[in-house]
């Protein structure tokens, strides 16, 4: 079994390091982030108004009118793609 070695140029505990520096503001990014947001928000309303809980799976989730999500969308599909195509093992639950 070999042993684990933390580095040299850093604390031993993740608490002592230090905060990162702060880069360049990323609007696209923020944008993103409160479009997804506000799509959560929405569909966390849709269900108590259909008083669905929050921990049922949904079938199927339709959003529209989130402009920013279209190239996120296409990103993600593109990455499912090529994960699910390197894969050939299914996966079951095991409730034993």
């Amino acid at each position: 079994m070999a042993a684990c070695t933390w580095p040299e140029d850093q604390p031993e505990s993740i608490f002592l390091t230090r905060w990162p520096e702060v880069g360049e503001r990323d609007d696209e990014l923020l944008a993103e982030v409160a479009e997804t947001r506000r799509v959560v928000d929405l569909g966390r309303q849709a269900r108590a108004s259909s008083q669905l809980p929050l921990r049922q799976p949904l079938r199927r989730l339709v959003v529209q009118g989130a402009p920013l999500a279209e190239s996120t969308r296409t990103r993600s599909a593109r990455s499912c793609a090529s994960r699910t195509s390197s894969s050939a093992t299914s996966r079951r639950p095991s409730f034993a």
